[in-house]
């Protein structure tokens, strides 16, 4: 009986380890906005994309935080500008005085007191964003180029449960700007790593607050869909149930059933 019990905790402990390394082993998602083929879509409210492989999705809107106190650590206030996303390059924010069709649609901060142009992205699953490639272009009027960037996640919560169909109204905000962290560039193309942990549905990227002359578009993103994991005193509770049902179900096929006859 004993050796029949060894095993079936064996095998519920089997079961269970597969499935966790399939949960831990899980890929990276990513999230390609340069593969439009010839599609440019410029002037838009919102648009939702699906990750490259189908498996999220991610509604963009623009906005642009106008800054004219420096010194400050809070924006004035918030206002909504227009998205555009163009082949081969990527999002971009439209703003003010901004032309589409000139280099001053990149999500920029165009010089001190200018505000930062930043885009929200609102996934349908809480993420983790591993890492963000950014396009560099340079500033109509003002030359090239850096792309310092920073980003804020929303850990807490504030917009609610993860949603695409939520329309987050930023209009009537302002951001204490010590919350965002920095995401330094240069003066390349290319993709950093965000070396945080942090877990959102609503995440906001943003020229670097406070700066100058910073201008780029997002190009791509990766990121890990998160969720809960289970503690391991609840594995060993599922293997120790596990074992228990796979002993049970033995004994149970072991038993003679005996028939007479009167």
């Amino acid at each position: 009986m004993i050796h029949s019990i060894v095993r079936a905790i064996s095998l519920g402990a089997t079961v269970v380890s597969a499935l966790f390394v399939a949960q831990s082993a899980s890929a990276a998602t990513v999230f390609t906005f340069t593969n439009k083929g010839t599609t440019s879509m410029v002037g838009v409210g919102s648009y939702t994309f699906a990750s490259d492989d189908g498996s999220l999705s991610v509604k963009a809107t623009a906005w642009h935080a106008n800054d004219s106190n420096t010194s400050a650590i809070t924006t004035d206030s918030i206002s909504r500008a227009q998205l555009g996303f163009w082949s081969n390059a990527g999002l971009g924010v439209i703003y003010g005085t901004d032309n589409a069709f000139d280099g001053s649609h990149q999500i920029d901060n165009k010089g001190l007191g200018a505000g930062a142009d930043f885009v929200m992205l609102q996934f349908n699953k809480d993420v983790t964003i591993d890492s963000l490639a950014r396009n560099v272009y340079g500033i109509s009027g003002i030359g090239c180029c850096d792309s310092d960037a920073a980003f804020w996640a929303d850990t807490s919560n504030i917009f609610g449960a993860p949603s695409l169909l939520a329309n987050i109204n930023l209009s009537s905000a302002s951001f204490n700007e010590s919350i965002f962290t920095a995401l330094p560039g240069t003066g390349s193309s290319g993709t950093t790593k965000l070396g945080t942990t942090s877990s959102a549905s609503v995440w906001l990227v943003s020229a670097a607050l406070n700066q100058r002359n910073d201008g780029f578009k997002i190009a791509g993103l990766s990121v890990t869909p998160t969720g809960a994991v289970p503690e391991p005193a609840t594995w060993a509770m599922m293997i120790l149930g596990m074992g228990a049902v796979g002993f049970a179900m033995r004994r149970r096929s072991a038993v003679k059933t005996t028939v007479s006859y009167a």
